[in-house]
């Protein structure tokens, strides 16, 4: 019995953890210009207060905590996701994949609204 709480108890607190802070898979980190074809479509998952400064061209602005509400805006089945650091991004991949939208790539954008260095970003 104790065996079964115990692990309870480490699915509880392992799961969210999981979800928010390891890695997506099979998802490349790309610069935006490289993934923009017809078929996809680009949403942009930073905050409002964020994208407003530096909005991308052709992005579709649906913050991460409105996902859930407006995933229905989403009309394309391929998207490539713009967010401001890897939380984001995880979550955000993941969201997107359990609705039936495939992630062909994601782009980080770093607090100062800069594209970061490609190579930087994506050996996480």
């Amino acid at each position: 019995m104790s065996w079964f709480v115990t692990g309870l108890i480490c699915f509880a607190v392992g799961h969210p953890i999981y979800q928010r802070y390891y890695p997506v898979r099979g998802v490349e980190c790309k610069e935006i210009s490289s993934t923009i074809q017809s078929s996809t479509e680009v949403i942009d998952l930073r905050d409002y207060n964020l994208s407003y400064k530096n909005p991308v061209t052709n992005a579709k602005n649906i913050p991460i905590a409105y996902l859930h509400r407006f995933i229905h805006e989403i009309r394309a089945k391929e998207v490539h996701i713009i967010v401001d650091n890897h939380f984001d991004k995880n979550m955000g991949i993941r969201l997107l994949k359990k609705k039936g939208i495939k992630v062909s790539g994601y782009t980080i954008m770093n607090s100062h609204n800069k594209q970061m260095d490609i190579t930087s970003v994506c050996k996480n």
